[in-house]
């Protein structure tokens, strides 16, 4: 199976990968793995429906974000777990802090 998968989201969803371990995003905020513990879960946004902006909600790829860990839809691509979830499942955006 190839390890190119292009998923892109519809309507009102939001496709992310789930964040585990202690992982660094690209605005270098370090998110622990006991910070990942329930209720919540952090994942990158990949892709998001075009009905989301319509909503006024600001989510785009890259972003982090943070959500319920019984929310959404689990998808495993070769070992890796990604979510589909509903815009109104999202918590919010992890921002990085400035000090």
């Amino acid at each position: 199976m190839s390890t190119n998968h292009q998923m892109e989201a519809i309507g009102e969803h939001v496709i992310v990968k789930i964040l585990d371990g202690e992982e660094v995003t690209r605005g270098g905020i370090v998110i622990p793995s006991n910070a990942q513990q329930p209720p919540q879960m952090y994942g990158k946004v990949l892709s998001v429906g075009d009905e989301v902006a319509s909503r006024k909600i600001e989510l785009k790829p890259d972003d982090v974000i943070m959500f319920h860990q019984q929310g959404g839809q689990i998808i495993l691509v070769e070992e890796t777990q990604y979510r589909v979830l509903k815009v109104d499942e999202v918590y919010g955006k992890v921002q990085k802090g400035e000090n």
